[in-house]
């Protein structure tokens, strides 16, 4: 038994002698590398760049090419009347169409985009943070376990020492057996004890480990923890109520948004081709078109007035918060 203690404490010695040693900033830096919710974040960053592209090729001249091939053949007199049918016609176009005096709808996109980029940008603040948050209540864990081993082994190894001298302070008769055989008993359950930490280090690591996406199972020891405290910002530059702010702007932007559904819209349009019903005359039958298009909504069932109690609904609950 003596020979398995000795064995089992100068293998745990060994482990931390021969561990490789990780700091809270290698596991903080493996974290945020590996975090599948800051990399979506970054993501929607990233989209959101092309969403600004769109807003501006929304605006351009939009060019399609249209064909329709129609017959209504007449037989034995039965059929669709010639004169609204012509009996059928062929149409091949090239269609240009752009909408004018866009520059509101631009406007308005636009903040729109950087009212989300910010957002984004103030969740991932917030994200990082409490990934930081996380990890670093892990590591403090593994690292009070890991003091903990390292204060037991050291115990064990001066019982070691005093087990010597005790037996012959008990083979001369100045000690007691009955008292030996109790220091005996403290010592295994320090040896049990230190088993358990042991147990419960190799969990909080892994706890660690999965946190910061970390797969390998290399044997490691903890550094000292290097915590520097940072000067808490004021409560309108903190990303904790920034978020309210952004939140009150894209309501604002909302707003803008359905009143611009309800505005007046101007368009011009362009086509270029063939539209023919008499295939023999063809060939005259070549031609352009241009025009302007108007729309002003006039009735949609107060659905601009149910849009607005919607984002009323809205401040509400983002004023609460």
């Amino acid at each position: 038994m003596r020979l398995f203690l000795l064995s089992l404490g100068f293998l745990i010695l060994q482990f931390f002698c021969q561990a490789q040693e990780r700091t809270l900033g290698y596991y903080l830096e493996k974290g945020a590398a590996n975090s599948p919710y800051l990399q979506d974040l970054n993501n929607q960053l990233a989209s959101n760049s092309i969403d600004s592209l769109l807003i501006l090729a929304q605006q351009l001249p939009a060019i399609s090419l249209n064909g329709n091939l129609y017959y209504a053949p007449v037989i034995n007199q039965w059929g669709y009347s010639e004169a609204i049918t012509n009996g059928g016609n062929f149409i091949t176009t090239l269609n240009v169409a752009q909408p004018l005096f866009t520059g509101k709808i631009r406007k308005t996109g636009f903040e729109r985009v950087g009212i989300l980029n910010e957002a984004i940008a103030t969740s991932l603040k917030l994200a990082e943070s409490e990934l930081q948050k996380l990890i670093t209540e892990q590591y403090l864990a593994a690292y009070a376990l890991q003091s903990d081993i390292g204060f037991y082994t050291e115990a064990y190894g001066y019982m070691q020492e005093q087990d010597s001298l005790l037996r012959q302070l008990v083979e001369h008769g100045f000690y007691s057996q009955t008292e030996y055989l109790s220091f005996q008993v403290e010592k295994q359950y320090l040896d049990l004890d230190l088993a358990a930490l042991q147990a419960q280090f190799r969990k909080a690591l892994g706890t660690l480990n999965i946190s910061c996406g970390i797969t390998d199972k290399t044997e490691v020891t903890l550094a000292p923890p290097d915590i520097q405290l940072r000067n808490l910002s004021s409560g309108n530059s903190s990303p904790f109520f920034l978020r309210f702010t952004l939140d009150s702007l894209m309501i604002d932007n909302d707003r803008q948004q359905i009143d611009l559904q309800y505005r007046p819209t101007f368009g011009w349009l362009a086509d270029a081709g063939i539209v023919n019903n008499v295939p023999k005359e063809i060939y005259k039958n070549f031609g352009i078109g241009l025009g302007l298009n108007f729309t002003l909504p006039i009735y949609d069932g107060q659905q601009k007035q149910l849009n607005y109690r919607k984002v009323d609904f809205r401040e509400e609950s983002r004023k609460g918060y």
